[in-house]
């Protein structure tokens, strides 16, 4: 294993000469800083970060990329710029002292001290607010509208017992008789009746003629009344207009979704505990045409939902007509699409496809193909109802284990292995076409990789089942790989035993693999395995790896469109291989190798799913000799020059793209330098120029510039230094000193390995 050799100078020997700078203690750590959050609008015009304490209440810096203009707003967090880079929406915390004492009082999570919502609109000092806020959300791909959701209401105060008024003779008399009256008309009452309230049942008969009692319930138009109320009440939730400052609200809500086209929004309402004749509700709300649709109404719970990208089609699930002592509660897929009333029943465990012994699961996730034909959900077998006759405190307890069981004992009653076996559920398919449901996933085969985003005709799966044991000593298990045809449920072994890792082709055509053993890459197109890596010379594997065991592999950078190619790292580079019948490869980074430069992608674009002919390609470099990074932007060889960018002696955590324009959003850091945010751009004529990224002084692309307090202590350097090691090779290492070292004294120093 490399080892790096940290030599580590103590910093509390300080030398006369700087005895103008403080030296560090304890009591100021806290006043040290970093940035947060941190984000660029779409057109690359406005930044939004956080400058965060150790400790007490941060800033949320609203700036142009021009440093024209900035706007500090005490305590905002969680901030998000609407897509049409109009307005910044955040949140503003409590301060923070009357956090920590609400803390140390032990106070209850209803009065601890709330948040605020916040809506600036940029270049504008005005800052609307709203106190008790719970969440907001805004539209994923478009703008306009903002929800939040408020917090609970706090109870009034309990009012003081009025004084006894003590009743005369004539009236104590006629308060007695009907306290009579009432309890003689209780006793009458039949004891099945009386019971019913309670979700139990007897065999004592009913007196009402045609067994008909004023308590029972009956189903509505929807669905089958709830067992019982909702626990949770719900809070108002309000829809405001952002540009006019319109506002809707919704009563009772405990959940709320945007489509990613910010047209539709979808609300579960909770029944009002105060109103008897309210329900549960699920409804769409129609942001254009404010219009709202019930789509389910009445039920005990909803839960996971789903919708597809235009807010066309939803589905979710529902347990609607259980008692609260049933001991046995399905769930079912109710559906909704544009131009019905309202939500359909769709799948249960009495579907025609549904494989006997199986329900929907409530564990199982939902959600659509990327074209809106298919929904995803999990199914799970249907379990014994729980044993009631005897009490939980006289119930045997008693743990089984048996050798060949996939895990220990003691993993299967690990609270999360425990909870995942009580949760398995199995991907399922509905084709909203043909009304067909396929079982794509089983207890054999538990893992589905979906293709396509849904909307592959061959899925992959993944499954060890059986092949566990072996974990317990290499930590590893071997895999078998299996193609799935989505549109039969057929299932075909295509690689088994696979000690290495899945890669799955955009489109769902190839299955690719890397087998840790072969140390290459094999890709499976339907009919017949090639290895697609062999004649490439270099290692795909960690060189460096030095353990007793067979090395993992770089990795994958991604597939090209089409998944006519495939890029895999070695240790400095990226090369492209043709997915045909020689599979032609080539590298597409500039000599790492020979320079010592290691290249690792950047996606910049989060929506993005395979990398484009014309694609520029932004990278991270570090360069192993010297240790300086940075990133480079490769452009198209058609476009004209081939890379941009610098290297520099500095670590970058923070970069990030403009979606509409060739801004970016950076940060630099050094030893001495705290990690400031950076901005820079250029034409955008394909022409390009040179991306300057490695100045450390303050420049005009420099936004923040935290912990200027720095400048008073004593602080220290940071060197690299190499000798060579006992088995000859060369080594490196870091020497830190401090600030006020004297090379003709001896000092105390720390070694680290």
């Amino acid at each position: 294993m490399k080892r790096l050799l940290i030599f580590v100078f103590t910093l509390s020997i300080i030398h006369c000469s700087f005895a103008q700078k403080k030296p560090l203690d304890h009591t100021v750590y806290d006043s040290w800083q970093h940035i947060g959050e941190r984000m660029i609008s779409n057109d690359g015009k406005w930044v939004v970060y956080t400058i965060d304490p150790q400790e007490g209440d941060n800033e949320l810096v609203i700036q142009s990329s021009d440093a024209k203009f900035k706007k500090i707003v005490p305590r905002g967090y969680t901030a998000l710029i609407t897509e049409d880079s109009r307005f910044v929406i955040f949140k503003i915390k409590p301060f923070y002292k009357d956090t920590r004492e609400a803390k140390i009082k032990k106070k209850k999570p209803d009065e601890m001290p709330k948040d605020s919502i916040a809506i600036v609109e940029l270049g504008k000092e005005e800052v609307w607010k709203k106190g008790m806020v719970k969440t907001y959300k805004t539209p994923q791909k478009s703008f306009g509208w903002v929800a939040y959701q408020v917090e609970k209401k706090p109870e009034p105060p309990a009012s003081k017992k009025p004084a006894e008024v003590k009743p005369n003779n004539k009236m104590q008399d006629s308060l007695t008789h009907i306290i009579d009256s009432l309890e003689n008309i209780l006793e009458n009452i039949p004891k099945r009746v009386r019971r019913a309230r309670d979700g139990e049942e007897t065999d004592e008969p009913l007196d009402y003629p045609n067994h008909y009692s004023p308590l029972t319930t009956h189903q509505d138009a929807d669905g089958d009344e709830p067992g019982a109320a909702l626990t949770d009440a719900g809070t108002d939730l309000i829809v405001r207009k952002l540009d006019s400052g319109e506002e809707k609200v919704f009563s009772n809500v405990l959940e709320y979704y945007f489509s990613k086209t910010g047209d539709k929004l979808l609300i579960e309402q909770a029944r009002n505990p105060k109103d008897s004749l309210s329900k549960a509700t699920v409804l769409l709300y129609d942001l254009k045409a404010a219009k709202e649709i019930t789509l389910s109404k009445s039920g005990n719970d909803f839960k996971n939902f789903a919708m597809t990208d235009d807010g066309s089609q939803i589905a979710y699930l529902a347990e609607r007509d259980a008692r609260p002592k049933d001991l046995q509660k399905f769930y079912r897929i109710w559906y909704y699409k544009n131009g019905i009333d309202s939500a359909v029943l769709l799948a249960d465990k009495n579907s025609v496809d549904m494989k006997l012994g199986m329900t929907v699961s409530e564990f199982g996730l939902l959600n659509f193909s990327k074209n809106g034909k298919r929904l995803f959900f999990g199914t799970a077998p249907i379990q014994p109802p729980k044993d009631t006759s005897i009490i939980e405190m006289d119930k045997p307890k008693l743990d089984i284990w048996h050798y060949n069981d996939d895990y220990l004992q003691t993993v299967q009653l690990f609270p999360a292995r425990l909870r995942a076996a009580q949760q398995e559920n199995f991907l399922a398919v509905y084709d909203l076409e043909k009304k067909t449901i396929k079982q794509l996933g089983t207890k054999e085969i538990p893992q589905v990789l979906q293709t396509n985003e849904g909307d592959g005709d061959r899925f992959i799966g993944v499954t060890d089942v059986g092949k566990r044991i072996a974990s317990q000593w290499t930590g590893n298990t071997l895999k078998d790989i299996y193609a799935i045809d989505v549109n039969t449920g057929d299932r075909k072994l295509v690689k088994d035993n696979l000690f290495g890792q899945v890669y799955p082709s955009s489109t769902g055509k190839y299955i690719m693999w890397y087998d840790r053993k072969a140390k290459n890459y094999f890709v499976w197109d339907g009919a017949a395995t090639k290895n697609i890596t062999e004649k490439i010379k270099v290692p795909l594997y960690n060189e460096e790896h030095d353990t007793p065991d067979e090395p993992f592999n770089y990795g994958v950078m991604g597939w090209h469109e089409g998944d006519s190619a495939v890029y895999v790292y070695d240790r400095y580079d990226v090369w492209k291989i043709n997915i045909g019948a020689e599979s032609v490869f080539n590298k597409i980074t500039e000599d790492g190798r020979n320079l010592k430069v290691k290249h690792r992608y950047l996606r910049v674009d989060p929506d993005e799913r395979t990398i484009t002919a014309r694609q520029r390609l932004h990278y991270n470099v570090i360069n192993e000799l010297d240790k300086s990074s940075g990133t480079l932007i490769v452009y198209p060889k058609e476009e004209g020059p081939l890379v941009m960018g610098i290297l520099g002696f500095y670590k970058q955590e923070v970069f990030l793209k403009a979606k509409n324009s060739a801004t970016y959003l950076y940060s630099k850091e050094t030893f001495k330098s705290s990690p400031d945010l950076f901005i820079t751009g250029w034409n955008d004529n394909g022409v390009g120029g040179v991306l300057d990224f490695v100045s450390t002084q303050v420049v005009p692309g420099q936004l923040s510039s935290i912990n200027p307090q720095q400048k008073d202590y004593n602080w220290g350097t940071a060197e690299l230094f190499k000798w060579k090691a006992y088995n000859g090779k060369e080594a490196t290492g870091i020497v830190y000193k401090p600030e006020d070292f004297d090379p003709k004294k001896k000092y105390p120093m720390i070694v680290y390995f």
